[in-house]
């Protein structure tokens, strides 16, 4: 009988130390912990801090840029697949886009404040893209100062598209059954350019550009502005090294004969910050040692900026408190412009203008 009892107890004892231990299991997968490479991570936004705390607040020129509650924000409709709106030429090329290297097609919208610039030949007549741009207000565009200069023999520059990222077509589209999105590109014309008065062409310092239109844009839901850092706040909230480029530079292509061609669509894809003495071992003989002017990303194989994205932005989406409310929303901020590297190639990462460290420089040159 004694025995009997012994052999209960021990029963139910294990029966309720079993089931603790598979309930803990359940309740500790239920919550999950945070992977240890986000909880370790490194925070590299102090690669953008400057010298000096940043505020701009006080610049008599502070009210021309757009507050929280008009810039950073986008649509982002989903491409419309019927394409029958596009010209007649997009059949030649759509066959062989792959994939700016190792980019996607962002959807129409998510990115409003993407601008190119073209270029007209005074022989032909015919339009050229000559590089990526974004708005920074309703009447400046931002980009590099090599955009701008050596131009190709009778190519000048000539107007400024917005809202739409296909090239190939004034008229896109997006959405499906009854909730389609249509827009036509917006198109004006270059008033003035303004090229940073120390730009140096053989090194590329201070390679940083505004150009005025001559009319000023209508804000939508296609035609936006980005964000531009006006104090070091931003980057306190920082939660990864991940930031997001766009253009429409050098692809791959699966012709051998042809192997890179340039993007009809507009591409985005994400690199990662990384160190300047990353980029020091890389470029020191040719641009001297990175001050804070610059900064490094990218690295990674077969996915980086290329040519004609120069001039294009490097941006993250941050959570900040918008403008006239007790609200905190994303939105996206632009920290940096395309400036230079290797084209994708694995462990060779790119330089990009610091646009914190110009941001007085551009309050000083625009006007309203």
């Amino acid at each position: 009988m004694k025995a009997l009892i012994l052999a209960s107890s021990i029963y139910l004892f294990l029966s309720i130390f079993l089931f603790h231990r598979i309930s803990a299991a359940e309740d500790t997968t239920s919550r999950r912990p945070l992977p240890p490479r986000l909880k370790n991570i490194k925070l590299l936004s102090s690669e953008l801090l400057l010298d000096k705390k940043l505020d701009i607040s006080s610049h008599p020129n502070f009210y021309l840029l757009p507050n929280t509650s008009q810039c950073g924000y986008s649509a982002g409709y989903l491409n419309k697949k019927d394409s029958s709106k596009l010209t007649n030429d997009t059949t030649s090329s759509a066959a062989r886009q792959k994939r700016l290297v190792g980019g996607n097609y962002p959807m129409l919208g998510i990115f409003p404040w993407a601008a190119r610039v073209e270029l007209i030949d005074g022989e032909t007549g015919n339009f050229s893209l000559r590089c990526g741009a974004t708005l920074i207000n309703s009447r400046y565009i931002l980009t590099s100062a090599r955009c701008l200069t050596g131009l190709p023999s009778a190519q000048t520059l000539k107007h400024i598209i917005l809202g739409t990222p296909d090239r190939r077509s004034s008229y896109q589209c997006a959405g499906e059954n009854d909730t389609v999105n249509c827009v036509n590109s917006t198109l004006v014309d270059i008033d003035d350019t303004i090229i940073h008065e120390e730009f140096v062409k053989t090194s590329a310092w201070n390679d940083i550009a505004l150009i005025r239109m001559s009319d000023e844009v209508k804000f939508s839901d296609y035609v936006r502005p980005v964000c531009l850092p006006t104090n070091d706040d931003v980057l306190s909230t920082w939660t990864n090294n991940r930031l997001t480029a766009y253009g429409w530079g050098r692809q791959e292509s699966d012709d051998e004969s042809e192997p890179y061609y340039y993007s009809w669509n507009l591409q985005s894809l994400n690199i990662s910050m990384n160190t300047r003495d990353s980029c020091d071992r890389v470029y020191r003989r040719m641009t001297g040692k990175l001050n804070k002017s610059r900064f490094c990303a990218g690295g990674e194989a077969e996915k980086g900026t290329c040519k004609a994205d120069t001039g294009g932005p490097v941006m993250k989406k941050v959570p900040v408190k918008i403008a006239q409310s007790s609200m905190t929303e994303d939105r996206y901020y632009q920290f940096g412009i395309i400036h230079f590297g290797r084209c994708a190639l694995e462990g060779i990462p790119s330089i990009y203008v610091n646009v914190m460290y110009y941001m007085n420089w551009i309050l000083d040159n625009i006007e309203p």
